[in-house]
């Protein structure tokens, strides 16, 4: 049975809100899921907000992608303070060459559709570095090795 003024469209916009909270909800869950394989452990601080855990992760990745960028992150920050946060952030992606165009409001809205790919972009970032630097420490101790046997 339908209830008075009750129509099918609105069903299905509230179905679609529905879907649209169940997918940012999994987007969530997949950044801090991805935030915490790549070593941002604040991520699984049950007391941070959605904000500070996503957009400090973000923040997090660019600093260990060893880019040298000016990110002032702040927790509980005021409106002003995530708008610049992520102004902060949209240049450093941008100065990264990042494929894909993130804006602040974006990130000060926590739109986790348009960040779920740049943060999947950044922790491949951060993976490289980690890769490149263990292969340079790895041909360091290698010559030191060498040099060292030649003097014995």
């Amino acid at each position: 049975s339908k209830f008075a003024g009750w129509r099918t469209s609105d069903a299905t916009q509230i179905d679609a809100i529905a879907d649209s909270a169940a997918d940012s909800q999994s987007h969530f869950e997949a950044m801090v899921q991805l935030l915490v394989a790549a070593g941002y452990f604040r991520a699984r601080i049950p007391v941070l907000s959605p904000f500070d855990k996503v957009v400090g992760g973000l923040a997090w990745c660019i600093t260990a992608s060893s880019m040298d960028v000016d990110i002032t992150f702040h927790e509980n920050a005021t409106i002003g303070q995530k708008i610049r946060i992520g102004e902060s952030i949209e240049r450093a992606l941008h100065a990264m060459a990042c494929p894909q165009t993130l804006r602040a409001h974006q990130i000060q809205g926590l739109d986790y559709a348009a960040i779920f790919p740049i943060l999947q972009w950044l922790v491949k970032q951060v993976y490289a570095i980690r890769q490149d630097i263990g292969d340079a420490m790895r041909r360091q101790t290698l010559v030191h090795l060498t040099q060292h046997c030649e003097e014995a």
